[in-house]
């Protein structure tokens, strides 16, 4: 499995997703608009140790994405993961197919730097928003990464 690690300085200011991040939100571009299918439910197998909550997912420039906001309850390592990164995995429909034969990672070290402090980012679900947009449902599993 291969894995994409995410410039989340990168979308976390709207680089990418053109987003300005403010105290109360993303102030969304004209580009950006609200998708109404897919919808995205987020398996968070970290709950002990990372709170999510989630909007409904977005496109921009043909990118699919979550805005979430991640909040640190403790160490993820009290949750069985060997290093700060945290994996996320895409899948499609009811059968739950991955939608790509990459994982996304996210580096909790980097973004958020103290215990029960609210971050917000934009996850990439698909990098094609067209190829999914007949979807009904896309899942986003949040997992520790492997140690490598």
């Amino acid at each position: 499995m291969k894995q994409w690690i995410v410039g989340l300085s990168m979308l976390a200011t709207g680089t990418l997703a053109g987003c300005a991040t403010t105290t109360t939100g993303c102030n969304h571009s004209s580009f950006m608009q609200p998708v109404v299918r897919p919808r995205a439910a987020v398996q968070n197998r970290l709950a002990d140790c990372v709170l999510v909550s989630s909007d409904d997912v977005i496109a921009a420039r043909n990118v699919l994405l979550l805005p979430v906001k991640l909040t640190l309850s403790q160490s993820i390592g009290a949750c069985g993961c060997m290093t700060s990164l945290m994996r996320y995995r895409v899948s499609v429909g009811e059968s739950d197919a991955p939608l790509s034969d990459r994982d996304f990672v996210v580096d909790l070290n980097t973004r958020a730097r103290h215990l029960h402090e609210t971050q917000a980012l934009h996850l990439v679900l698909a990098p094609d928003a067209e190829r999914v947009a007949s979807a009904a449902r896309l899942t986003v599993e949040l997992t520790c990464a492997p140690a490598e």
